[in-house]
């Protein structure tokens, strides 16, 4: 037999068996087609009906527990602000600390760098107060003098 017969032979099949299926159903079945269509239809009713308090439900369940979280969640990021503005508060502090603690420290570079210029002088040591120290062989001092 040809594979196209077969299929063929299977598509009249189907279709004669539900034929057939479709009148004993008819012939067979308990009620009239009108009270079966009215029983199928209230069956849909209460069907979607259900599914729409369901959703209802859902939907009312999501927004109150939205609502029992959202006070929580206002309180929570009030706090949060809060410790950022302190944070902010503190870095400003430091900042400021920081910066006036550079300013001093290079004013007290430069009054030391100024205080060694004036004690040496043109190769020697000349200021009253000036600190002696020692001649060493690698700062180009000898025998108490600065070299220029």
């Amino acid at each position: 037999m040809c594979k196209s017969n077969a299929k063929l032979g299977f598509v009249f099949g189907a279709v004669a068996g539900a034929a057939v299926g479709a009148v004993a159903g008819l012939l067979l079945a308990p009620q009239s087609g009108e009270d079966t269509r009215a029983m199928v239809s209230k069956t849909a009713e209460d069907a979607w009906g259900t599914t729409v308090d369901t959703y209802k439900k859902g939907v009312n369940t999501a927004n109150a527990q939205i609502n029992n979280l959202r006070p929580q969640m206002d309180a929570t990021s009030d706090e949060l602000r809060a410790k950022v503005d302190a944070a902010r508060e503190r870095m400003d502090k430091l900042r400021s600390s920081l910066s006036d603690s550079v300013v001093a420290t290079a004013a007290q570079v430069q009054d030391a760098v100024d205080s060694v210029a004036t004690t040496c002088t043109e190769g020697t040591c000349s200021e009253e107060g000036a600190v002696e120290v020692e001649p060493t062989e690698d700062c180009g001092c000898t025998d108490g003098t600065c070299e220029a």
